[in-house]
């Protein structure tokens, strides 16, 4: 599956534009000066993580592998084949930029992003766990807060065939 809403750009700045040779262009500012990157022959989804890899962290991007995994897996305790991701993933990377500084400096999220994704997960969904639980201090809580002001988000899961 592939992105189809490409307001999912808006969390990093960014715009796309489909070119004529089938390759996508990722423009946004960058300390002041426009930066462009040409992908070939990625779908949406990829092009959107090559750039927030590239312009924002790859620690953004970890952490929507383990987002994803934790919310499926808190939703009906089994793993899913990978479904689009319309908003969630903006969500995790909104969550990342808002969040930067503390998400890589405070224990245990420091080194990683995987329990980043998977707290931020379990916070804004109200599982009971999450940012808080760490003894962090003031940094659990103010990524507690942080993840909370997302709201709820829920994938909708309906039978699949394991034979696709």
């Amino acid at each position: 599956m592939t992105i189809t809403n490409t307001n999912v750009f808006d969390t990093i700045g960014a715009t796309v534009t489909r070119n004529q040779n089938g390759s996508d262009t990722v423009s946004l500012m960058v300390d002041g000066n426009l930066k462009s990157r040409t992908y070939y022959g990625h779908n949406m989804t990829a092009v959107y993580r090559e750039a927030v890899r590239e312009f924002v962290s790859p620690y953004a991007v970890d952490m929507i592998d383990h987002y994803y995994d934790t919310i499926i897996w808190s939703q009906n305790g089994d793993t899913l084949p990978y479904i689009e991701p319309t908003d969630w993933e903006g969500d995790v990377v909104e969550f990342f930029i808002e969040n930067a500084e503390l998400l890589t400096t405070t224990e245990p999220w420091a080194n990683d992003p995987g329990q980043a994704g998977h707290d931020f997960a379990l916070t804004r969904n109200g599982h009971g766990a999450g940012f808080w639980e760490h003894g962090a201090g003031g940094a659990g809580d103010a990524l507690t807060e942080s993840a909370e002001s997302f709201g709820e988000f829920n994938i909708e899961i309906t039978d699949y065939d394991d034979e696709q």
